[in-house]
């Protein structure tokens, strides 16, 4: 009978342990989702301002810049 309920309490923290990864993971690639979406946003109005000035890399660079700080501080933020 012992035996029987070790492994079962093992099976439930084996479980357990398993949703809270699925858990991490979700949060994880919403993280990544979210950085990837300031990213490309800042390098669009990057490109933007770029061709406004005449020079597109010049923007491209500055916006993605812009879009990891974004990014940081929205991470920062909701810590």
């Amino acid at each position: 009978m012992d035996e029987s309920k070790e492994s079962r309490s093992i099976e439930e923290e084996r479980s357990m342990s398993d949703e809270l990864n699925d858990d991490d993971a979700k949060r994880t690639r919403k993280r990544r989702r979210a950085m990837a979406a300031s990213v490309t946003l800042g390098a669009a109005l990057g490109a933007a301002f770029g061709a406004a000035v005449h020079n597109i890399g010049l923007g491209v660079a500055i916006g993605v810049s812009v879009g990891v700080a974004i990014g940081v501080a929205r991470e920062a933020r909701r810590r």
